[in-house]
């Protein structure tokens, strides 16, 4: 069998990195989203809803990532199968003030959906974002008196946690999809905002292609460098 050396394969992974792209592969937060499934029925929401996750697929810049996994975080919006939109995807670091800290809060309770289950962490960030809705109290009020407290202990430990942690790197793993309000299919209501975590960007994707040619243009380099040294006898 033939062997590569490290400069072919780095060439190799590099190229494959950069063919992901179009050739417009150029970083741009704007994305499309469509919807494409829904999370389980939570067998409590006054209006027969769903809860985390939401699928989507996410086109940013050419790339399109599918199976999305999404929280939606605006309780008066619906999300309808197949419906799509376009939204700027912003960092929770992006944002200042109250709105930071409100969504440091939504990063923290949407990762421990793990530990406390989708049904918690779904009416816990509803009611974080929208919390003098009276549809949604009415809402919270058909749950269980075991979920309402895990609702509000799951609250009380966000905002603790969001003071005593200001550089968790949860926050970093996550970001929000602010909707551009009428890029929704006439009929539909207003898109959702949602919160999910970061998917690669084409400019990673092309700083990993480029750092990769470099590496591989660096053996080269050395590679006939010693070459040339041992046919000279230098």
């Amino acid at each position: 069998m033939k062997k590569f050396g490290v400069g072919a394969i780095l060439s190799v992974a590099a190229f494959g990195a950069l063919l992901l792209l179009n050739p417009q592969g150029a970083y741009a937060d704007a994305v499309t989203l469509t919807s494409t499934g829904y999370g389980p029925y939570s067998g409590t929401v006054p209006d027969g809803g769903n809860v985390y996750p939401y699928y989507f697929t996410v086109v940013n810049g050419g790339v399109t990532t599918t199976n999305v996994e999404l929280m939606c975080i605006s309780y008066e919006s619906d999300i309808d199968y197949n419906e799509s939109w376009t939204a700027t995807v912003a960092p929770v670091s992006q944002y200042t003030g109250s709105d930071l800290t409100t969504y440091e809060e939504a990063a923290y309770i949407i990762s421990q959906t793990s530990t406390l289950g989708a049904a918690v962490t779904q009416w816990s960030n509803w009611e974080l974002l929208d919390p003098g809705d009276s549809t949604l109290l009415a809402g919270v009020a058909t749950l269980s008196v075991a979920d309402q407290k895990a609702i509000s202990d799951l609250l009380s430990a966000a905002s603790a946690y969001v003071v005593d942690n200001p550089d968790s790197p949860i926050y970093s793993k996550y970001v929000i999809y602010v909707p551009d309000s009428g890029s929704q299919p006439e009929g539909y209501s207003d898109p959702q905002f949602l919160i999910g975590e970061a998917t690669p960007e084409p400019s990673s994707l092309v700083l990993l292609g480029s750092g990769l040619l470099g590496l591989s243009a660096l053996f080269y380099w050395r590679k006939r460098s010693g070459l040339k040294r041992l046919s000279t006898g230098a």
